[in-house]
């Protein structure tokens, strides 16, 4: 049993103020339904997004697990996926729509195409804000590697002609003139 099936079922059922009379308007107010559930959840991707930037760009960059991430990332195109295919039934039922000449119906659609289209928009935005978080914290790490390699090159040009000289005076040999 899943509870948003449910709560579809008890809406569809017990709805006094909606009379549901065709199929074309048990299709758009489950649109609703799941736009709605969708615009809920924009709070929440950001919040999600947020602690990407934190864990990412913060001191504990290292302690990221990228399998978490890339499952955020493809639930994100999932839902992306999930809104077109709502825009193209939408635009199916449209045209449908325009036969039988329901005005109403028709404004609903409209109000719902403007919903998809802002939930298509926040899941690009924040699908673009991912890739770009990515590539700082990469970039990030290639700085932070730049350091170390600079630090270690410092070091070698400290010590490594301190250990020729030791190399060549270290050696066993009787017959160097200027030992002597």
């Amino acid at each position: 049993n899943d509870p948003n099936v449910d709560r579809l079922e008890s809406f569809i059922l017990n709805d006094k103020k909606h009379n549901i009379v065709s199929t074309e308007e048990l299709l758009y107010w489950f649109g609703n339904l799941f736009i709605e559930q969708f615009l809920q959840l924009r709070a929440d991707l950001n919040k999600v997004t947020n602690h990407w930037q934190r864990m990412l760009l913060g001191q504990n960059r290292d302690n990221y697990d990228s399998t978490h991430f890339l499952q955020f990332k493809n639930t994100l195109d999932q839902l992306h996926s999930w809104a077109m295919d709502i825009e193209e039934t939408l635009q199916d039922l449209r045209q449908y729509n325009h036969v039988t000449k329901q005005t109403l119906l028709n404004i609903n659609i409209n109000d719902l195409e403007d919903h998809i289209q802002r939930m298509t928009k926040a899941t690009e935005r924040t699908n673009k804000s991912l890739d770009t978080l990515i590539q700082l914290h990469f970039a990030a790490l290639s700085n932070r590697s730049n350091v170390i390699l600079r630090l270690l090159a410092i070091f070698s040009a400290i010590f490594l002609p301190l250990m020729l000289i030791t190399g060549i005076f270290g050696m066993n040999f009787e017959n160097m003139g200027f030992l002597h």
